[in-house]
């Protein structure tokens, strides 16, 4: 059997974090982040109309951003390493998840802006957080009535600024 040294390296790349929200009963990850529909009220003020806000087969918002309900949300926090084959970016990859780490989550979602900081699982690499979702101001519209959380992951000396979730949240007062 021969050796070759050009084959003698490690590759790494750089570590991704993810937010996925979970369901409240079951734990598991559910495939899209806040509402999927909504039920309304038409303009006869009697019929509801059952209004699309996750398009499932697009993976897409109807707003643009996902809809959170204000009230209490669990999202997982992973950090993963991305390995795609043949360096394609859109075909096979295996996710490696970090072994330990730090996220560092700035949460404008609650009544409390906060930054806390989360311990990744030396298993799995994630962390899981509870969000009290609050109400949006009345004078805010558009764009600026975004909510949103921004996570970056300490790993190995290094800050890297993860996927942020930027939400809509819609509530009764």
């Amino acid at each position: 059997m021969s050796y070759n040294a050009i084959y003698n390296r490690i590759y790494r790349v750089e570590p991704t974090v993810g937010i996925a929200e979970l369901d409240k009963e079951s734990g598991a990850e559910l495939p899209n982040i806040g509402l999927a529909t909504c039920t309304e009220i038409a303009d006869d003020g009697v019929t509801p109309v059952e209004v699309s806000i996750y398009d499932a087969r697009n993976y897409t918002y109807t707003f643009g951003y996902p809809v959170l309900m204000a009230g209490n949300h669990d999202f997982r926090i992973s950090a993963t390493e991305d390995y795609y084959y043949n360096g394609v970016q859109t075909g096979r990859c295996d996710s490696v998840p970090l072994r330990g780490g730090q996220v560092q989550i700035y949460d404008d979602l609650s009544a409390l802006q906060r930054d806390t900081i989360c311990e990744l699982s030396t298993h799995r690499g994630e962390t899981i957080i509870s969000v009290d979702v609050q109400n949006t101001a009345y004078d805010v519209q558009g764009t600026n009535a975004l909510r949103h959380i921004d996570v970056t992951l300490r790993h190995e000396g290094k800050n890297i600024d993860g996927e942020s979730l930027r939400a809509f949240v819609m509530g009764a007062r």
